[in-house]
């Protein structure tokens, strides 16, 4: 009895405690410093973060590829040499995963033009310059379309008439009214019934840049591979790139 008691008071003091203690924020004191070109850099800080400097930089302007002629982002046709580089090599890199993963190629990749974010110069490429290019966490996924969606997909592409980035295994030719004068897959007719897996990424896959045609899918497969790293590990396997303006989405004068 006494220990339970005992045991009682113990618990009264400490509720006790807990109430008469009590804690209140009353004000936040603090100043905004302004970071400018004259601000000095603290030697201690500079020091520590020295070692991560170096190996991140080495690591950054490894050397991986060299580029025969500059790619710049321009809309002066409706395919460009930088954006063909983006999707052929996405699409080399994509194509083996997929077929481990459903046992089918990809058809033919596509992205958009905006997600390129700058030029790849004349000259050697190295990982810093595709961080630069392409500096998001897009994942690629594999997106089941019908050929009545592909037509879809060929009117976006004359409607915005930017030169998003679309893989070689495409032939699409529009007259000067935006007429559609041939749609080829992999040297065939688009067939209107018969299904076809395109490579985006999931920003597209989700309706970024209007792409609602993607949301028309028959079935979508994740492969777990970013398309920075894809384009990162294509660079690895190539010696030189030389990508032209080409047959992929052209006007017929």
């Amino acid at each position: 009895m006494k220990k339970f008691f005992g045991g009682m008071f113990l618990l009264f003091l400490a509720l006790s405690s807990c109430k008469s203690k009590s804690y209140f924020t009353h004000t936040i004191q603090g100043e905004q410093l302004e970071i400018t070109k004259e601000t000095q850099e603290d030697e201690v800080i500079m020091d520590y973060l020295s070692p991560f400097r170096y190996h991140l930089n080495k690591y950054l302007d490894k050397v991986l590829a060299y580029n025969k002629e500059t790619m710049i982002k321009e809309i002066s046709a409706l395919n460009m040499p930088i954006g063909n580089f983006m999707a052929d090599a996405i699409y080399e890199e994509a194509d083996p995963y997929f077929l481990k993963i459903r046992k089918r190629h990809i058809d033919f990749a596509m992205f958009n033009w905006g997600g390129i974010r700058t030029e790849i110069p004349k000259g050697e490429v190295t990982t810093r310059m595709i961080y630069q290019i392409m500096p998001f966490e897009n994942q690629l996924v594999v997106v089941e379309l019908t050929g009545d969606t592909l037509y879809e997909l060929a009117k976006y592409l004359i409607d915005t008439k930017y030169p998003h980035p679309i893989s070689k295994q495409v032939e699409l030719t529009i007259d000067k009214k935006g007429e559609i004068i041939s749609f080829l897959v992999n040297k065939k007719p688009v067939q209107r019934k018969k299904r076809y897996f395109v490579c985006t990424y999931d920003y597209l896959y989700n309706g970024g840049d209007r792409m609602n045609f993607f949301s028309k899918g028959l079935s979508s497969t994740y492969i777990n591979y970013e398309c920075r790293d894809a384009l990162l590990n294509y660079l690895k396997k190539v010696d030189t790139l030389d990508f032209r303006t080409d047959h992929r989405f052209t006007l017929k004068e």
